[in-house]
């Protein structure tokens, strides 16, 4: 499965979601807010990988934007 990180910061991310297996998972970003975004895979026995790159994604104002992460 893959670990969603995110957070207002570069690399100080603040939220992880499980999103399992799945490749597409719905987010909110706040007008004119900017999100850093990484993940990580884990296997059967909880071991999980380093971190993925890093992206960002700034809200266009008056928001908020709902992002697709895949």
């Amino acid at each position: 499965g893959y670990n969603l990180y995110s957070g207002t910061a570069s690399r100080t991310y603040t939220a992880t979601n499980d999103v399992g297996t799945n490749l597409t998972w719905l987010l909110l970003v706040a007008p004119g807010a900017t999100e850093y975004f990484c993940a990580t895979a884990y296997d059967d026995a909880g071991l999980e990988s380093d971190y993925s790159n890093e992206v960002s994604y700034t809200a266009d104002l008056p928001g908020p934007a709902r992002i697709s992460i895949q």
